[in-house]
């Protein structure tokens, strides 16, 4: 039962992680026609979706930025 209960634990996740990416090819393929469609998104759209090769490398560079903009803000105020 344990073995069971494991196995369908790594079906769904790797079901969550085929849905994460087909998600994330699409926010890249937006991102893209964004940028193209108005230039100056080009500069958010790269740091934000296109440099990452994943959701989980966005979202963690996202995270990253939050203390280091704060920690610039008390240095500079």
């Amino acid at each position: 039962m344990r073995n069971q209960t494991a196995n369908l634990a790594l079906l769904r996740g790797d079901l969550v992680s085929e849905q994460v990416e087909a998600v994330w090819q699409d926010l890249c393929a937006e991102a893209v026609a964004a940028s193209a469609a108005d230039a100056t998104l080009s500069r958010a759209m790269n740091a934000a979706i296109l440099y990452h090769g994943s959701f989980a490398q966005a979202l963690g560079h996202r995270i990253a930025q939050k203390p280091a903009a704060r920690q610039a803000v008390a240095h500079t105020g």
